[in-house]
């Protein structure tokens, strides 16, 4: 699989007939991150049940993500090919800076960290399970095994902090998420 980010900009077609933008043959739409974050307050102000609907939204969205990504590129079939998806995807499409800090393919386990991340909050708290789910729908896509994702350290919990940080390894290993 060749990471051309030409390639991606050369499957945008649109058409003013029907009102639509497509990558790859999948309808996207342009949103500010603002919608977005207005959209996550709403739902994480409900509570836990909030945080893990956005947690499970992330996920069947980052499965289908992941998918789309293959029809595009082709199956990640190599290692250093997750690590180079996870990264590169991640910039190119606006959800910020992604990198892999730490792989270990034996036991499934990544550390993820998250720069730049459109979400927001005035919040003293983590706020990015959707991007936990996102990560974890689209290691399980490429990875071929359930994949879980939890955020250890958020932008939003301090001014220290310039980067979300999130653990991913197989569901089986969580013992809680939320």
């Amino acid at each position: 699989m060749m990471l051309d980010e030409l390639k991606l900009l050369k499957e945008i077609g649109y058409s003013s007939g029907e009102g639509e933008l497509r990558v790859g043959g999948v309808r996207v739409f342009l949103s500010s991150t603002d919608i977005l974050n207005v959209t996550r307050e709403k739902i994480i102000g409900i509570g836990p049940a909030g945080r893990r609907f956005m947690y499970e939204a992330g996920k069947a969205a980052g499965r289908r993500y992941a998918e789309a990504v293959e029809e595009i590129y082709g199956r990640v079939e190599a290692k250093n090919r997750f690590v180079e998806s996870c990264e590169r995807f991640g910039s190119l499409t606006g959800w910020g800076h992604l990198k892999v800090v730490e792989e270990d393919f034996n036991s499934f386990f990544f550390k993820i960290t998250l720069r730049n991340t459109f979400f927001s909050s005035d919040k003293q708290e983590k706020t990015c399970e959707y991007n936990a789910g996102m990560l974890a729908g689209a290691a399980e896509v490429i990875l071929g095994r359930e994949m879980d994702v939890l955020e250890t350290q958020c932008v939003n919990e301090s001014d220290e902090f310039d980067e979300c940080v999130f653990s991913m390894k197989p569901s089986v290993e969580f013992k809680q998420l939320f």
